[in-house]
């Protein structure tokens, strides 16, 4: 269950599924040059993204998390490639997938909020930063 300033969320197994289906179906009807909003490619709630790639442990994610949730030598992600993503609401993991591809998250992005959630795909599957949607 999560939970932010009175509001109560309760995500259930068959909602979580579904919005991670959806998710995944974006990522790979991705064509180059086009822009993919995360926002609504994820329908639960969430405020950020965190992203961990192969052989990272569960205690690298955690790191990133800024709280305990995976194991520590829990491994995410197997293999030379693949990408862990996970959606999380306040300090609530509310979703994790393994992306196999053929969309990726550039290797330079660990993490993005809500607000910078726009990413364009390049020609060989990238997902990039959308123009003014950079940072720092």
């Amino acid at each position: 269950m999560l939970s932010a300033i009175g509001v109560v969320w309760s995500i259930d197994a068959i909602q979580r599924r579904s919005a991670l289906e959806a998710f995944e179906a974006t990522l790979a009807a991705a064509r180059p040059g086009e822009t993919l909003d995360i926002r609504d490619a994820f329908s639960l709630p969430w405020d950020r993204v965190v992203i961990v790639g192969p052989y990272e442990p569960g205690a690298s994610a955690n790191i990133s998390l800024g709280f305990d949730h995976y194991g520590e030598y829990e491994g995410l992600v197997e293999g030379d490639s693949g990408q862990f993503i996970i959606f999380v609401k306040d300090q609530t993991v509310v979703a994790d997938l393994r992306n196999w591809g053929p969309t990726w998250f550039d290797s330079r992005i660990d993490s993005f909020d809500r607000a910078s959630a726009v990413f364009t795909r390049s020609a060989g599957g990238l997902l990039l930063p959308a123009r003014g949607n950079e940072g720092p």
